[in-house]
């Protein structure tokens, strides 16, 4: 990855984190899940909480408290002619947006190999009829 790109994404980054505080008045930079999906490059909200949802089950398969850097909350979005609909949402921090990111590289790392040793199977078959003369 370049220089440009880099420079780029932290741009995009620091655009959309958000400054809470926790109980004891620490500030915490956090990014909103809905935010942080088009962001990564993500169509679709479904498929952002399932890479979500994997990178909880491995903090907590690390025993890290999820609770500390997963937070579901619930959103209200406008709609047509001032309506307003509920959606869900996640505060994440840092950890864990890094986390989602590690996890994905792993899941697409571990879907080339599959895809590569398919291919390689394939390449690599004896033949299946024998020429003769």
């Amino acid at each position: 990855m370049d220089i440009q790109k880099i420079y780029q994404y932290k741009s995009a980054f620091d655009l959309i984190a958000k400054s809470i505080k926790d109980d004891e008045g620490n500030t915490i930079e956090v990014w909103y899940a809905r935010e942080l999906q088009q962001v990564l490059g993500y169509a679709r909200w479904e498929n952002f909480v399932v890479a979500i949802g994997r990178a909880m089950e491995s903090c907590k398969t690390l025993g890290v408290n999820v609770d500390d850097h997963f937070r579901e909350i619930t959103k209200m979005i406008a709609l047509a002619k001032g309506a307003q609909r509920e959606v869900q949402d996640f505060m994440l921090t840092r950890y864990a947006w890094c986390f989602q990111r590690w996890e994905e590289h792993a899941k697409r790392h571990i879907e080339t190999t599959i895809e590569m040793r398919k291919k390689s199977t394939r390449l690599c078959r004896k033949p299946t009829r024998v020429l003769t003369n």
